[in-house]
C-alpha cells in the first residue's frame, strides 16, 4: 500500500514541477537522475544491465516510454492534477485493447468488454465536466490521454524485450536514454530562463527522482518478491484515488461530484479488465509494469 502512496502523488507532484519548469526539461532530469540512481543500484546489487538480445524491441520500448514522458508532462501543464492522474491511469484497460490488437492478438472476454466500456464512460463523464474550463484544460487531457495510449505501447513492448533482457535492464537504459533524449529537445525547444529555482521545485523534483521512483520501484520489487503477482497487483487500483486525495490535499483542487462519478467508472472499469483472482495469472499479467 505505501508503494500506491507514493505512486499516487506522482501527478501532484508533476503538476507543482511544471509550474516552475519547461515541461519537457522537467521530466527529463527526473528521467535521467533516476535512471542513474537505479543504475547504480542495479551494479550495487550486481544485476544483470546487458540487453544486448534485446536492441530492437528496447529501441521501441525507448521511443514509446520518451512519448509518454514528456505529453504526460505537457499535459500536466494544462490540466488539473486530479483529471491529469485519472486520465493517465485509464493505461490498464488501453493495454487491454492494444495487446488484442497486435500479435499475439490477446482475447477480450465478456467483463473485458464491460469494463472498456465502464471506463470509458467515466473518461467521457470527466471529459463532460471540464467542457466549461476553457480549450487548455481539454488540451491538457487530451495530451494525458496520449501519453496513457504511449505508455501502453511501451507496457506491450517492454513484455516482449524481457525475452531478450532482464527488466532491470529495460527500466534502466530506456530510463536513462529517455532523460538524455528529453533533455536535448528541452534544449532545442524551451526557453531555459522558464526555470525558476523555488522550494516547490526542489521538493517536486526531490519527491519524483526519490520515493516515486527509486523508493517505489525498489519497494515493488520486494513486494513481488514476497507475494503472488495478482495479489499484490490489486492495489494498482487505488493509484488513481489516491492521486485524486492528495490533489485535494496538497494543491486545494475542487474535486466535484462528475470527477468523483468519473475517476470511480476509470477505476470499476480497471476492476472489470484486470482483476486478478478472476482470471489468474494472465489478468494480472497485463497490469502495468511500470507505473509513472
Amino acid at each position: 500500500m505505501l508503494v500506491c502512496l507514493l505512486w499516487g502523488g506522482v501527478g501532484p507532484a508533476l503538476k507543482v514541477g511544471v509550474q516552475d519548469a519547461p515541461p519537457i526539461g522537467f521530466v527529463g532530469v527526473r528521467m535521467l537522475s533516476a535512471g542513474l540512481l537505479l543504475w547504480a543500484w542495479a551494479r550495487h546489487r550486481k544485476a544483470s544491465l546487458d540487453a544486448s538480445m534485446a536492441r530492437a524491441t528496447l529501441a521501441w520500448t525507448t521511443l514509446w516510454f520518451t512519448l509518454f514522458s514528456a505529453f504526460a508532462a505537457l499535459g500536466f501543464a494544462f490540466t488539473t492534477a486530479t483529471r491529469g492522474t485519472v486520465f493517465l491511469y485509464t493505461q490498464p484497460f488501453i493495454v487491454t485493447v492494444v495487446a488484442r490488437i497486435l500479435p499475439p492478438h490477446e482475447p477480450i472476454d465478456g467483463w473485458t468488454i464491460a469494463g472498456l466500456i465502464v471506463a470509458f464512460a467515466g473518461v467521457l463523464v470527466i471529459f463532460a465536466d471540464g467542457l466549461g474550463g476553457g480549450t487548455g484544460l481539454l488540451m491538457g487531457d487530451a495530451l494525458v490521454l496520449a501519453a496513457a495510449f504511449f505508455w501502453s505501447l511501451q507496457t506491450v513492448a517492454s513484455k516482449r524485450a524481457t525475452r531478450g533482457a532482464s527488466a532491470t535492464a529495460i527500466t534502466v537504459w530506456q530510463t536513462i536514454t529517455a532523460g538524455l533524449v528529453l533533455g536535448v529537445l528541452s534544449v532545442a525547444l524551451e526557453r531555459p530562463h522558464h526555470w525558476n529555482a523555488t522550494p516547490a521545485l526542489a521538493i517536486s523534483a526531490v519527491y519524483l527522482v526519490g520515493p516515486a521512483t527509486v523508493v517505489a520501484w525498489t519497494l515493488w520489487a520486494y513486494v513481488l518478491s514476497q507475494e503472488d503477482a495478482s495479489v499484490a497487483s490489486v492495489f494498482v487500483f487505488t493509484v488513481p484515488v489516491v492521486g485524486v486525495f492528495v490533489s485535494w490535499l496538497v494543491l486545494g483542487e475542487h474535486v466535484g461530484r462528475e470527477s468523483l462519478l468519473g475517476a470511480g467508472l476509470v477505476v470499476l472499469g480497471i476492476v472489470f479488465v484486470h482483476w486478478p483472482w478472476r482470471a489468474g495469472p494472465r489478468a494480472a499479467s497485463r497490469l502495468p509494469r511500470r507505473a509513472p
